[in-house]
């Protein structure tokens, strides 16, 4: 099948800005980008049954190797009621990543996100490294791959 967020591979990172879901305050991408680590933007809904699957195993395999990678979420957020149930499943979770509200899901589609999760491999430069789709079973080995080849050795 054809995913449209594909051809963001190799592209520098788009920069957006969005708020925490947390408490609202408002974020840039590129602020949060890591220049020492791999970075991760992983988009999602609070609706989707994969991302309630994925999104503590990618916290859990985050918790246990914590070096080299940065995880920020974009969580698609439509009205106030998914909004509510964002912050209520974030919070119940208590994920170690940074999560951010995708209003109206404008970033998912600046980046041309058509499903989700959708998760994006940024290089500690910003540009676009790969692109994973929903179902990636072995996102950890991914993520390890990815670190030995965008980072220094030693980082």
């Amino acid at each position: 099948r054809y995913y449209p967020a594909s051809e963001m591979v190799g592209k520098p990172s788009p920069d957006f800005e969005a708020p925490y879901v947390k408490d609202g305050v408002v974020q840039r991408w590129h602020s949060l980008l890591d220049k020492k680590k791999v970075n991760i933007l992983l988009f999602w809904s609070v609706d989707c049954p994969h991302c309630r699957k994925q999104l503590p195993e990618i916290d859990r395999w985050l918790r246990a190797n914590p070096e080299g990678v940065k995880i920020v979420t974009a969580a698609g957020v439509t009205d106030e009621t998914s909004k509510s149930k964002t912050r209520e499943y974030t919070s119940l979770s208590g994920f170690s990543f940074t999560t951010l509200m995708d209003v109206e899901r404008k970033i998912g589609t600046e980046y041309n996100v058509t499903s989700t999760p959708t998760i994006f491999i940024v290089g500690p430069d910003g540009v676009i490294d790969s692109v994973l789709l929903s179902g990636t079973a072995n996102f950890g080995e991914i993520f390890e791959a990815r670190m030995k080849q965008l980072l220094p050795s030693g980082t």
